[in-house]
């Protein structure tokens, strides 16, 4: 790169502008070298000797076109008793120019002009200002001077004006006929045109007075001025340089480009760039060099500062990148990337860092791949145009995993898997197919936490809980935007999915809308999402890619349906309203390396048992990638998610592999029943009929208690009571709540002036049994009843 000299400033050629100037010489005279005037120049023309009255000269003593006429009573002077009063003390004739004046007269004197006027015609000028000097022998005199467009009053100095060292000069702008302003003369600026007439009417009959002379000025203007400056610029070969200034000037000047290849010698103009802004499109070397705007006007010439422009050769720039790549042990790996050069391109692949021996293609081809494989790789790409000419790809990672069987990640929220009760962030408990802690995003600071008690999904063909779950109890605070919170935590390789995987994997969950608040008013945000992080899970300015989200959302959806959403924009509607139950979750991801070649199917409460359901919510032509999972809460919906599992099939995620047997099975398991065999029946006579035994894991011939440890609060009601492991698949059973033994409502649901809910915590306080809690929002009721309720449904 070549470094600019110093810029040099640019050089401008003044014009002085042009002044005719003419006295009344009555012992006052201003001529030759003698400078005089409001305009203060030499050469004035004067009524003395020989009145010139044609072809005046101007301020440079030469020729002009300009011829006058005057018209008066008769000549007078100022000073009393007449007499020149020579020259000023600060060099000047003014007294001389003020004391002699074209006198009016009276008006009852005859003849009778009771004005004098000047005439004015062929005047050079374009544009002109005409300044009017006039004076009288006594102050206080009032009067009018007009061009016959404007006309200003004034009163007569008098003897003041040239009494002292120095004349006094006072100018009239009084045009509303006030005569209050003392003045020995007036502008009239803006004029054009070849003649004018100049006239002073004295008010009065008795009043004296009249012209002394006058001034016509040319309107030069003003020179061109640059009011900011062309910059330095470098730009790549075959790019774009711009150059602008900005440059007034009055009348406007035309300007030009040039071009110097040292900045001091040899300027030349551009052609046709004859505008304030230079444009070259796809510069080379040969255009290395300085720049500059000259601007002209009648009033002279001036130059903007010089700038350089220095062309190089930029760096190869890619068009195809490398991309992320997570790819089954054994199988076949491809990076390519490529990028625009001048020259002839060169490749080299590095991993870690180092080059890798005899890549030197657009792609990288690994094959069979193991951990020994997994690192970071780039690609380097040279241009021969210029030595040292190389840029590097983005850094993309490959890493290997086991292909997928069945199962492949469970996790379970649970104290047995290494979590415990309280916040979800920064716990790090070892689940396959994680990476890292689980991570606060700066979203609210009601995030997600790990309670006691699994959810309990009800198909009896479902895998099932076990320990916690991971969510947010109901609040005082109500569903608000500030009671709200996300975590996320980065998925192992096996799990990520990149622009190029293929195959389907398979994604399952239960969640519980908390349904907190009113009834009419439950939707709010509450997610599982799969992001492409790019700087946490949806931080400040949602930095992160939310590539799918499902569960509930009023505004992302926009419906109040449990639903889904790809990429922030595809939704998928799962056609059930929402409400407080446990829900199955299932999802299926078809992959593709084709562009937007993938789709994803969602079931909410499919059918098991019998292999992937047909049906559910399906999208099409989409590109998904991610790297890590989130749980959002947006407003603190007091929802819960359990058990998040990832498999190779729907039934991996779904399907219990050993089915409990139904309830003829169990029952005759225990002859001693004899013919009170039924789901109803109590064998025992302890009154619990056959089905609850089942549920309780009890003997039905032994007579047994069923609930325990119950304990009551103004706020909840809990007890304890033995729970089967594996009850009877054709089994439903439900809590139901009672505030007078009478009308019984379902968990979640409300009388009207509360509503009840009740969760079941496995394995609390002891293996084999259960905990269930009754708490209630709204008014607190007088008592609470609690009924669990067993079917048979064969």
């Amino acid at each position: 790169m070549k470094a600019p000299i110093l810029f040099l400033l640019g050089l401008v050629l003044h014009a002085q502008a042009d002044t005719v100037s003419w006295n009344y010489d009555r012992y006052g005279t201003v001529n030759g070298d003698r400078i005089a005037g409001v305009e203060p120049v030499a050469n004035w023309n004067n009524s003395w000797p020989d009145n010139p009255v044609t072809n005046l000269i101007d301020d440079s003593g030469e020729v002009t076109s300009l011829d006058l006429t005057v018209t008066s009573f008769n000549g007078w002077t100022v000073n009393n008793p007449q007499g020149n009063p020579g020259v000023d003390g600060d060099g000047t004739y003014n007294r001389e120019l003020l004391n002699g004046y074209l006198n009016a007269g009276q008006a009852a004197w005859s003849p009778n002009p009771t004005f004098t006027s000047v005439q004015l015609t062929q005047i050079p000028y374009a544009s002109y200002r005409i300044i009017v000097y006039f004076s009288s022998d006594v102050a206080g005199r009032e009067g009018d001077v007009s061009d016959g467009t404007t006309t200003y009053s004034f009163n007569s100095l008098g003897p003041a004006s040239v009494s002292g060292t120095d004349a006094v000069f006072a100018e009239t702008t009084d045009g509303e006929g006030t005569y209050g302003t003392a003045a020995n003369y007036a502008v009239f600026d803006g004029l054009t045109g070849s003649s004018q007439t100049i006239t002073v009417q004295m008010r009065d009959d008795d009043e004296w007075g009249g012209i002394a002379g006058f001034q016509v000025v040319a309107h030069v203007g003003s020179l061109p001025e640059f009011g900011s400056q062309p910059e330095n610029q470098a730009v790549a070969v075959d790019g774009v340089a711009t150059f602008a200034a900005g440059v007034t000037a009055d009348p406007a000047p035309t300007v030009q480009w040039q071009f110097s290849a040292d900045g001091v010698s040899n300027w030349m103009d551009l052609d046709f760039e004859t505008f304030t802004t230079l444009e070259l499109f796809a510069v080379q070397p040969s255009d290395v060099g300085y720049y500059r705007l000259v601007a002209t006007n009648e009033n002279g010439t001036a130059e903007s500062d010089a700038a350089y422009l220095d062309v190089y050769y930029a760096v190869p720039e890619f068009f195809e990148q490398p991309v992320d790549t997570y790819a089954v042990e054994g199988s076949t790996v491809e990076l390519t990337g490529d990028a625009y050069t001048y020259g002839n391109p060169g490749y080299q692949w590095f991993k870690d860092g180092e080059a890798i021996p005899g890549e030197t293609d657009v792609s990288l081809i690994l094959t069979g791949v193991s951990s020994t494989d997994d690192g970071e790789y780039y690609l380097r790409v040279t241009d021969d145009v210029e030595l040292g000419l190389f840029a590097d790809s983005v850094v993309v990672e490959v890493r290997t995993f086991a292909a997928w069987d069945g199962l492949v990640s469970d996790d379970p929220f649970a104290g047995s898997a290494g979590y415990v009760t309280g916040e979800l962030p920064v716990q790090e408990p070892v689940i396959e197919g994680y990476e890292g802690a689980w991570t606060d995003v700066d979203f609210g600071d009601a995030e997600p936490e790990v309670l006691e008690g699994s959810l309990v999904y009800a198909d009896p063909y479902y895998l099932g809980s076990s320990g916690d779950r991971v969510g947010k109890v109901a609040d005082a605070a109500g569903i608000d935007v500030t009671n709200s919170g996300r975590v996320f935590r980065e998925l192992a390789p096996a799990l990520r999915v990149g622009a190029n995987t293929t195959g389907v994997r398979y994604l399952s969950w239960i969640y519980q809308n908390g349904n907190e608040g009113a009834a009419d008013a439950p939707t709010v945000h509450s997610v599982l999402s799969l992001y492409r992080n790019t700087g946490g899970a949806n931080p400040s300015g949602d930095a992160a890619s939310r590539v799918f989200e499902a569960g509930i959302s009023d505004v992302d959806f926009g419906m109040t349906h449990y639903g889904f959403r790809c990429n922030d924009l595809t939704i998928g509607d799962l056609g059930v309203e929402l409400d407080a139950g446990v829900h199955l979750f299932v999802v299926k991801f078809d992959l593709s390396a084709d562009f937007l070649g993938d789709k994803v199917t969602v079931w909410l409460d499919p059918d098991l048992g019998s292999g992937e359901p047909t049906g559910g919510t399906e999208l099409v032509d989409l590109d998904l990638a991610f790297d890590s999972l989130a749980f959002s809460d947006y407003g603190s919906n007091s929802m819960a998610w359990d058990e998040v599992r990832w498999g190779s099939s729907f039934d991996s995620v779904t399907l219990n592999p050993n089915p409990p047997a139904g309830f003829a099975a169990w029952i005759a398991g225990y002859p001693g029943v004899g013919e009170l065999d039924g789901p109803d029946d109590a064998a025992d006579g302890d009154g619990l009929g056959n089905a609850l035994e089942n549920y309780f894991g009890t003997d039905p011939t032994v007579m047994d208690g069923g609930w325990s440890s119950v304990q009551a609060s103004s706020a909840a009601l809990a007890w304890v009571h033995p729970l089967n492991a594996m009850p009877a698949g054709d089994l439903e059973v439900a809590y139901e709540w009672s505030t007078d033994l009478n009308t019984w409502w379902e968990s979640g649901a409300s009388d009207g002036v509360r509503t009840v809910t009740l969760v079941r915590s496995d394995g609390s306080p002891t293996a084999g049994m259960t905990t269930v809690t009754a708490s209630w929002s709204g008014v607190a009721p007088a008592g609470c009843f609690v009924r669990v309720v067993a079917q048979w449904v064969p």
